[in-house]
């Protein structure tokens, strides 16, 4: 500990440390990963999510609301619970395990997700992406405590010890995040800079002024923005199905390699079930977020590095 110290009173005196540089590491281009899916394997998948266990009874209205996917698959009506489900289905066939905890993540605060479906006569519990043909790893999906600072620490922590791992934490609301903002503040923003510690983890957080008061309609990204900087992450606000399902794709391709960052998506309440943020099977056969815009915080655009980037 002595020779350290001695070592950084050394270093400390030389010019070379007297001007702050991004890593080297962090200065490389963010590489194209190409996302797309075939539409017949989509098909199938799509298929055998609709199928259940022998004698199982989902409720009824849940029932019909799962069997509208086989229509809306057919008839270019994939909405954001449909695309992500397909995303992970996906993924865990292409050898990458998903862990996803949440304050509801099983079914979703707005009722759009089902991962984990019950028995109306029994209670037994049947999770369709455990069924998918060809899936070589596992999928995990955890309703978890409002203790976010908890959750989220021990989420990203986890996400440190296993970097192959896709792991997604969900606020019930945006703003319940504000629970959890020194994780944010001085770990997910910043372990790589500090630390040399490589996260994919995916934060999702639910935003919209819709109705529901100050407290519950921002997701304040106006800090995560703010946080932004050095490429030490991904701030993500996707307006179609399509993009978060690409996007989710994207992020776990990256899992493991130097262009891997955190991801923070402001995902969205009412687009969840709107017509015009609908996805088809074609956009997610083909599409890509390989686009990206720059987006830079003050004046002096032109002089300086632009601090973050926006998937359109």
């Amino acid at each position: 500990m002595q020779a350290a110290y001695d070592h950084v009173k050394e270093m400390a005196s030389k010019d070379e440390h007297h001007q702050l540089e991004m890593p080297e590491e962090l200065k490389i281009e963010f590489p194209q990963i190409d996302t797309a899916v075939g539409a017949e394997r989509l098909g199938k998948i799509n298929e055998e999510l609709l199928v259940f266990e022998e004698n199982f009874e989902p409720q009824k209205k849940l029932g019909k609301i799962l069997e509208k996917r086989r229509d809306a698959f057919a008839s270019a009506k994939i909405d954001w619970g449909h695309a992500e489900t397909l995303a992970y289905a996906t993924i865990i066939q292409d050898g990458t395990p998903v862990r996803f905890t949440g304050q509801d993540a099983q079914r979703g605060t707005f009722s759009q997700r089902h991962l984990v479906l019950h028995d109306k006569n029994n209670g037994n519990v049947f999770t369709p992406l455990h069924h998918i043909s060809g899936a070589s790893a596992s999928f995990s999906v955890h309703n978890s405590p409002l203790t976010e600072a908890g959750v989220v620490g021990f989420e990203y922590g986890y996400n440190l010890e296993n970097g192959h791992v896709l792991t997604v934490w969900e606020a019930q609301f945006g703003d319940f995040a504000n629970m959890a903002q020194v994780m944010f503040d001085n770990f997910i923003s910043g372990a790589r800079s500090k630390w040399g510690q490589k996260s994919g983890m995916v934060i999702l957080l639910p935003h919209g002024y819709e109705g529901q008061g100050p407290e519950h309609s921002s997701s304040r990204m106006e800090r995560y923005l703010q946080m932004s900087a050095e490429n030490n992450w991904f701030v993500a606000n996707c307006s179609n199905a399509g993009n978060y399902y690409h996007l989710l794709r994207r992020q776990a391709a990256l899992l493991g390699t130097e262009g891997v960052r955190p991801l923070v998506v402001v995902s969205p309440k009412s687009l969840l079930r709107h017509p015009l943020a609908a996805a088809n099977a074609e956009q997610l056969a083909g599409g890509s977020v390989n686009g990206f815009v720059r987006y830079a915080v003050g004046e002096g655009i032109e002089k300086r590095e632009a601090n973050a980037k926006i998937i359109r």
